[in-house]
């Protein structure tokens, strides 16, 4: 009898409605160097905390040697180097996903997993370019747009960069870098780029694809250990800096017989309190004698003066 009502129930399971969880991944600060400021909507400053999850619109604005490194749903992580501004126009309030990262002007670089999680929808962008970024990919992007100017280097992988609805592209592979050099609109003010405007609100830019050049990556991967190495080394070097000096507070302690406040033996040390004087003297236990009643004066004030005993 148990065993058909155990049978019934597995069959009832059978039919029963599955339901997936969405884990919830949101954009979260992996590491940063100096001051990055990652900006909300409504003008508050994210802390900087490692692991935090930002779960609202942002905008990171890095200064000279500031960096800010995030993780994305999709396991990309992107770091935005100094003198960059970035931005994040919407992250899902239910999942954590983002489907684009708008660089405004600076460096990043952005490395896609080897394996990217099957929802992520995430782009990057700027007026130059709108990609998406293949697995295994480890990529350099810079935007001048001052000049304007765009280049890509690819570190690690292989990508095509594509310009928007420019009619070139180029395959890239570890060790290329490739720039588009834009123009600029003289009809609009500041760093306007020339475009043509296509069919469905598609732009082309003006400019010139340059050609497929190599750049010295292994001497970028050296320097960014080296740099890596060097804030190891500073922080290293800091750390014995603070130890040497607690050695040495701690050894200047320990020259006293007395503590709180320091004092040698036979030392008496004076101190006001409700309007009245108290003296105590440095005994040879190393404690502070009881307090004897002195007459108010310039040495008896609310901090304790250390001097010779007055006797």
């Amino acid at each position: 009898m148990s065993f058909n009502i155990c049978l019934l129930a597995f069959s009832l399971l059978l039919y029963l409605p599955t339901y997936a969880v969405q884990v919830e991944l949101f954009p979260e600060i992996i590491s940063w160097k100096k001051a990055p400021e990652i900006k909300f909507e409504n003008g508050k400053l994210a802390p900087l905390e490692k692991n935090l999850k930002i779960k609202n619109s942002f905008v990171i604005t890095t200064r000279i040697d500031d960096e800010v490194t995030l993780k994305f749903s999709g396991g990309e992580e992107l770091t935005v180097l100094p003198k960059t501004k970035v931005e994040v126009p919407q992250v899902s309030p239910d999942t954590g996903d983002v489907s684009e990262v708008i660089i405004s002007d600076g460096a990043v670089r952005y490395r896609a997993p080897q394996i990217i999680d099957a929802r992520s929808k995430l782009r990057l962008k700027s007026a130059f370019f709108d990609l998406k970024i293949p697995a295994g990919v480890d990529v350099l992007v810079n935007l001048n747009m001052s000049l304007p100017l765009a280049k890509i280097q690819v570190i690690e992988g292989e990508m095509k960069a594509e310009f928007l609805d420019f009619e070139k592209k180029q395959l890239l592979g570890a060790g290329d870098s490739v720039a588009f050099d834009g123009e600029k609109d003289d009809e609009k003010n500041g760093a306007a780029i020339k475009y043509d405007y296509l069919l469905n609100g598609r732009r082309s830019p003006h400019g010139k694809l340059g050609p497929v050049e190599k750049f010295d990556y292994n001497t970028y991967v050296k320097l960014e250990k080296d740099k890596l190495q060097a804030a190891h080394d500073a922080a290293l070097k800091q750390k014995q800096l603070a130890d040497l000096k607690k050695q040495k507070q701690k050894a200047f302690e320990n020259s006293f017989l007395c503590k709180k406040p320091f004092g040698q033996r036979d030392d008496c040390y004076w101190i006001k309190k409700d309007a009245t004087c108290y003296r105590h003297r440095c005994n040879a236990s190393g404690k502070w004698g009881d307090p004897t009643e002195r007459p108010l004066d310039a040495k008896c004030k609310s901090q304790p003066h250390i001097g010779a005993c007055d006797y």
